[in-house]
């Protein structure tokens, strides 16, 4: 068992999370390297990828989402929606569906939704997609009302939550500030739901988050602890064991180099992907990047860590730093730089916008 000291962690795992920006051919390339995206906001998607990926702009992320469909916005680890590359979601989508739906189902009994109109709900509206599609949440629940399912308040939500499970819908392009949804039969060609794989989630968690546990790979997946060292010891020949009950992919060494620092968005991958993050935040600080409720914070990320957050204010041209402590003058630089990038990035997204 090799002895991993708390540098070398950081070094391997921003590796990992391409923090450091290795080359990555194409924007689904990338997304299949992170083994998906978290896009419950899906600006801050979009930031989760410029932080690894040179010269992405979200003019090619919504490219590949919306005209090459080579990604697909659904949702799949934790049933929360992500970012996920077109020809991983046949088999990751039935490992998350059965506790997703199950949980879908008890909200929907709760809300009122007779157990009878789930199915014909599903029915309805993949149908409609398909007929009329792509249609935003507000006129499928129309639709579904006027046959008497009920609708209001988040019982369409967790209706169309079901059907996206099921592998029937997904969301479709934007349509101003309207999430859209569209049949998934129509979306992707040669659509079909294959067997889950449960080895190869564990192969592209590792390769995305190494080295980590199979406790990190529960909390990150939501599929529960049994279930993920199950997965683990579907691929114990291709491991190599660490200090700490930690696994890495055999031959997956690369460590990034010292000076890398970039601005994170909210909920992005480098803490959502570890049960314990304490190696990258101190708990002194921990409440200022998650008050409660879930809702994480931009941070600053510099070699592993995280040193601050990060807001923009109104009127400005790049976001507010503010590190938790004094920081190097190297470090403050590095992060001014990014700044000044994920600046860019808005400005000129808002400039194509307001030119279509």
């Amino acid at each position: 068992m090799k002895r991993l000291a708390l540098a070398h962690l950081r070094a391997l795992r921003t590796a990992s999370q391409r923090l450091d920006r290795p080359p990555h051919g194409s924007v689904s390339e990338l997304v299949r390297a992170l083994g998906g995206v978290q896009a419950q906001v899906l600006s801050s998607a979009e930031l989760a990828l410029r932080a690894r990926g040179r010269a992405l702009t979200r003019e090619k992320i919504a490219r590949a989402r919306e005209q090459d469909r080579s990604i697909v916005w659904c949702w799949a680890m934790r049933g929360t929606l992500h970012l996920v590359a077109a020809d991983d979601l046949p088999w990751m989508l039935p490992l998350f569906a059965p506790g997703a739906c199950a949980n879908s189902r008890r909200r929907l009994k709760q809300l009122g939704v007779r157990e009878d109109h789930v199915e014909v709900a599903v029915e309805r509206i993949e149908r409609a997609l398909r007929d009329d599609g792509p249609l935003p949440r507000r006129e499928l629940a129309a639709r579904l009302a006027k046959h008497g399912i009920e609708t209001r308040g988040q019982a369409i939500a967790h209706l169309v939550h079901v059907a996206a499970m099921r592998g029937r819908i997904a969301c479709g392009p934007l349509r101003g500030q309207d999430q859209t949804f569209v049949a998934l039969s129509d979306w992707l060609p040669r659509w079909r739901l294959r067997e889950p794989d449960p080895a190869e989630l564990a192969r592209r968690f590792l390769g995305a988050y190494g080295p980590a546990s199979p406790s990190d790979l529960a909390a990150w997946s939501g599929l529960g602890v049994a279930a993920a060292r199950a997965a683990f010891e579907a691929i114990s020949g291709e491991l190599t064991a660490l200090e700490g009950q930690l696994w890495s992919l055999r031959g997956s060494s690369r460590e990034a180099k010292a000076g890398v620092a970039r601005l994170l968005p909210s909920f992005d991958g480098y803490l959502l992907g570890y049960k314990d993050r304490a190696f990258a935040l101190p708990e002194a600080h921990a409440r200022k990047v998650n008050a409660g409720g879930g809702w994480l914070h931009p941070q600053l990320f510099a070699d592993g860590q995280v040193v601050g957050t990060w807001k923009w204010n109104a009127g400005h041209v790049r976001p507010e730093l503010s590190p938790f402590r004094p920081l190097s003058p190297e470090t403050r630089a590095a992060l001014e730089a990014d700044a000044a990038e994920v600046g860019a990035f808005a400005s000129l997204s808002k400039r194509a916008h307001r030119g279509r």
